[in-house]
């Protein structure tokens, strides 16, 4: 990518399920405070509807958002390799990898619910594109990355 285009990433329009997460203030006292989902405003009108529509739906099918977006599919697959270095398919399964990556650090949602959340009809092939993003299992993950206390720091 030169100098002059920032590549796009999905975390870059990834907006976050949760409702409401623990703050410490100054003293050190705790409580909840909601979390407000807020679409991050990346500079491209493309890509902040992209995010748009990957937060409300489940989708991962890259015919499906070319059709939200009523736009041709080729042209929204140049276009995203474009800005983001992706293809649509790879970009989605970004977005959905960050998706399952939240629930499994702040839920006890067994992983063939995260997947189902995350679009995913078979279990194994939600494995296997974790696997391959993530570079671990949704389990070992879960085990390396949740805290022991996420019940009491999260709401979802």
């Amino acid at each position: 990518m030169g100098k002059y285009l920032k590549q796009i990433t999905a975390q870059d329009v990834y907006v976050t399920r949760l409702k409401e997460k623990t703050v410490t203030n100054e003293e050190g006292w705790h409580k909840k405070v909601p979390v407000e989902p807020q679409m991050p405003q990346t500079g491209s009108i493309l890509f902040d509807a992209i995010g748009r529509i990957l937060f409300e739906t489940n989708l991962r099918q890259p015919e499906a958002l070319a059709e939200i977006l009523e736009v041709d599919a080729g042209d929204l697959r140049a276009a995203i390799h474009l800005l983001s270095g992706l293809t649509t398919q790879e970009f989605i399964m970004a977005y959905r990898i960050l998706q399952a990556q939240e629930l499994l650090e702040c839920t006890d949602l067994p992983v063939d619910e995260i997947a189902r959340q995350c679009g995913y009809l078979a279990t194994t092939s939600f494995y296997r594109d974790f696997s391959k993003q993530a570079g671990t299992s949704p389990a070992t993950y879960r085990l390396q990355h949740r805290p022991w206390n996420y019940k009491e720091l999260y709401t979802y």
